[in-house]
This record gives C-alpha cells, sequence and structure tokens, in this order.
C-alpha cells in the first residue's frame, strides 16, 4: 500500500513540476497526492494508537495457548508510526508545492 501511495503521488508531482506551465489549472492535480497521503498517513497514525491496545491480550492468548513466541506487536506499531510519519510529510509537502505553482 505504502509504494502504491508513494508512486503515485511522486509521478503525479513529478508529471505537475514538468508540465505546470500549460495551464494554470493542472495545479489541481495536486489535490490527490494531498488526499492520498493525508488519509493514509492519518489511517496509519490511528492504526498505530489502536496497536498498543492489542499487546497485552495478545500476549495472554499465547500464553493461554502453550506458544513459545508471540508477534512483534512493538514492531508493527513503530513501523505504522514511520510511515503515518512519511505520509504526512509527503502530505506536507504537496501542499507546499501546491502554494508555489501559483
Amino acid at each position: 500500500m505504502n509504494t502504491l501511495v508513494f508512486s503515485i503521488s511522486g509521478a503525479i508531482i513529478l508529471y505537475l513540476l514538468g508540465h505546470s506551465d500549460k495551464s494554470p489549472l493542472l495545479r489541481f492535480g495536486m489535490l490527490l497526492p494531498i488526499v492520498l497521503s493525508g488519509l493514509t498517513g492519518s489511517f496509519l497514525l490511528y492504526a498505530g494508537l489502536l496497536s498498543g491496545n492489542t499487546q497485552i491480550p495478545i500476549r495472554h492468548l499465547n500464553e493461554q495457548l502453550g506458544f513459545n513466541i508471540f508477534p512483534a506487536v512493538d514492531l508493527l506499531r513503530l513501523l505504522l508510526f514511520i510511515f503515518g510519519l512519511l505520509h504526512g510529510l509527503v502530505a506536507l509537502g504537496s501542499i507546499w508545492l501546491l502554494c508555489l505553482l501559483r
């Protein structure tokens, strides 16, 4: 999902930077990367917050089932926060570029 969102945003931004002199309405194409990255980033940050509440029940469930290992929920939470912040930076950078393309 991250690769898809970053590649779509990057392709649109590169196209608009190369063809921004053709039409002033092309700058509104920046709205898609802004919305896409903003929604994906907020979803990932929210999922990171929710994953903190699942670590203790997962450990108890693993103990009850007799498993010796349990999933690395801390690593999942860290990656969710990192990618959520990266998507937020892409959204902010897209807003900045939209302001520059005026």
